[in-house]
């Protein structure tokens, strides 16, 4: 079963990657969002237990000292849900590298191996994936226009998917 370790600033320290996303969506894209915050998922393929997962953590997934992380466990990450039409709100978007032929998620696998050397492990696949909490009341063309921007996913190699957090059905 697989396992997800979140990673992300811990309260009282400034989002400074979600500012900066913020800011570019505001000025550069000229739409309007009320702010971003963001965060890592790391993805492994193998069941992974929470001490073990903690200790992964403090070690090397997460900067103790301005950030912090949890063991979520069995979560889907990158299942497109159905978005209802009309919907206007917030919104979750996870960008991870595409699964195709010679495209690679070099984070995802340096961190494998770091792991592995570090612990005496074999785990199996790690991906990396970014998620960014984009609040604001925002369209679905909207979202779309902020995921095409190359600020969040490179389109060659990554993807992204968006989820809906709440809002208003117009």
């Amino acid at each position: 079963m697989p396992t997800v370790i979140e990673v992300r600033s811990k309260d009282g320290i400034p989002d400074v990657r979600g500012e900066r996303t913020r800011d570019y969506i505001n000025n550069v894209m000229c739409v309007p969002v009320d702010s971003v915050g963001t965060r890592t998922l790391y993805f492994f393929a193998d069941d992974i237990p929470a001490n073990q997962a903690k200790e992964f953590g403090d070690v090397l997934l997460a900067d103790t000292v301005v950030e912090e992380h949890d063991y979520l466990g069995d979560v889907p990450v990158y299942e497109q849900p159905i978005v209802p039409e009309g919907y206007r709100g917030s919104w979750k978007v996870r960008v991870g590298y595409k699964r195709k032929p010679l495209i690679s998620d070099s984070w995802g696998d340096a961190t494998k191996l770091a792991l592995d050397i570090i612990f005496s492990t074999k785990l199996g696949p790690v991906r990396k994936i970014d998620e960014y909490e984009i609040f604001g009341n925002l369209t679905r063309e909207q979202i779309g226009k902020i995921c095409k921007e190359e600020k969040l996913a490179d389109s060659k190699v990554q993807s992204y998917i968006v989820i809906p957090m709440g809002g208003n059905n117009v």
